[in-house]
């Protein structure tokens, strides 16, 4: 009877937590899986990568950044940027968990403009749930691993969670959203050949937004004067400035209204106004922060400075700031850090970063950091 119960047992936390396909590569195992997160009621899907030979194994979360990133994060077949960090580290003696995320790929849910922050860190979180039933994973060394808007998931699901080991911020945002679009703005459409004066007009409207969404005003009140904001800037700018807007990937319509109803949807409202050094700080793990010198998305200066700033305050005395000479948002060796380059080049991600983040995470405890 003992024994059917632990069969009967042993069924259901399978059924719960793992289906899996397994295949082999010359040096390690990729195992694809689902599991649910029972929070949200939906299948997770993904894929394990790990050594062969007897485990448990060091290992890690990948977490892709904003947009419908699958597992590879990426949202095309040219370059498969968080593939690459699995292959590498699963070469070298690491467990990788990289997944779809909600509303993406095999992964159920949706992802839309109600997704919030607090929606994606419970999908990885989930991941940890079904990592910590996983004779494959080493309990004592578990880390995250963010890219882009992917580090603030990584620092809100770590932010409670003693399982964790440590933290990596890659070309992660460490200002506010708003303040890195209108840097981008600033930057990025030059390179598409965009004038300045027109980028200006754009702008200004990012910059107003922030300052109305920041206001003690009611949420009826902030919407008039966001929409009236809009109607007035968008009268400025013509059909042709807004269509070479958008071909460098920032799209403006002229409705005003939409427009206020949008900003005021959770994932947009959180994307103006949460700051996410108030997560970082309160990381007692070993942080390692590490941004391209060309990135034109999260550039390197005002971001890492806030970061070492809000683990200063959280007094945690164990992090790593690194700028990489020479690469862009995706850790590519970049002339300009354009988005125009990143798939002009053969290189999805340069090997010296990945040896950089390798020896790094080698260099980490078996257990939790105490910075007290």
């Amino acid at each position: 009877m003992f024994e059917q119960l632990k069969i009967v047992i042993i069924t259901l936390v399978l059924a719960l937590f793992s289906c899996s396909i397994k295949s082999s590569d010359t040096t390690y195992i990729t195992e694809n899986i689902n599991f649910y997160n029972k929070t949200a009621n939906i299948k997770i899907a993904g894929t394990l990568t790990y050594p062969k030979g007897k485990g448990p194994f060091p290992t890690v979360v990948l977490i892709p950044g904003s947009g419908t990133a699958n597992r590879d994060g990426s949202d095309n077949t040219i370059h498969r940027p968080l593939f690459e960090i699995a292959r590498y580290l699963s070469t070298n003696g690491m467990a990788v968990l990289r997944c779809d995320k909600r509303g993406v790929g095999e992964s159920e849910g949706v992802l839309d403009f109600n997704t919030t922050l607090a929606d994606l860190a419970s999908d990885i979180k989930a991941s940890i749930d079904f990592l910590n039933n996983n004779p494959i994973a080493d309990k004592k060394h578990l880390g995250l691993i963010g890219h882009s808007y992917g580090g603030v998931v990584a620092a809100k699901v770590a932010e409670g969670l003693p399982s964790v080991s440590f933290v990596v911020l890659m070309a992660s945002p460490g200002i506010k959203q708003g303040e890195i679009v209108s840097q981008q703005l600033s930057d990025i459409p030059k390179t598409f050949g965009v004038d300045e004066s027109t980028i200006e007009k754009f702008q200004v409207i990012i910059d107003s937004t922030m300052i109305l969404l920041s206001s003690k005003e009611n949420s009826e009140i902030q919407s008039e004067k966001i929409e009236e904001m809009y109607k007035r800037q968008i009268r400025q700018i013509t059909d042709a400035e807004i269509e070479a807007m958008s071909s460098t990937g920032y799209v403006f319509q002229r409705d005003a209204q939409l427009y206020a109803r949008l900003i005021k949807m959770p994932f947009w409202h959180e994307f103006y106004t949460l700051d996410p050094g108030t997560i970082y700080k309160h990381l007692k793990y070993p942080v390692l922060s590490v941004i391209g010198e060309n990135d034109l998305q999260v550039r390197p200066g005002p971001n890492q400075e806030a970061i070492e700033m809000a683990l200063k305050a959280g007094k945690n005395k164990n992090y790593t700031i690194k700028t990489l000479k020479g690469m862009n948002h995706l850790f590519q060796k970049s002339k300009s850090g354009s988005p125009l380059e990143y798939n002009k080049t053969g290189e999805t991600m340069s090997k010296s970063f990945l040896d950089k983040l390798y020896n790094w995470i080698l260099s980490q405890p078996d257990k939790r950091n105490n910075n007290e």
